[in-house]
């Protein structure tokens, strides 16, 4: 009998969690837009690749792991010398 009263409580616990973290998912992502900001760009401007460099300034660590990573060469321009498929077939 009181187990029945604790397992009829249950869903309600449930959907109380749900709705909490849906109200913090919503916050969180509210938070975002806001502290976001204005771009760097402005709408009219065409945007450009800025470099490797230009990340690598002020995030020193995370750049000098990324160059020297199987993940730096993706970004070479695809040449033949860059590209390591046999793409003579497609």
């Amino acid at each position: 009998m009181a187990g029945d009263r604790v397992n009829e409580a249950r869903p309600a616990i449930q959907g109380a969690n749900t709705m909490n973290a849906l109200w913090r998912a919503a916050l969180a992502a509210s938070m975002m837009l806001a502290l976001a900001g204005p771009g760097a760009v402005a709408a009219d401007q065409p945007v450009t690749f800025v470099g490797a460099q230009a990340c690598g300034d002020c995030h020193t660590a995370q750049f000098d792991a990324w160059k020297g990573s199987h993940h730096a060469p993706a970004m070479q321009p695809a040449t033949a010398t860059t590209m390591l498929g046999d793409f003579s077939g497609a």
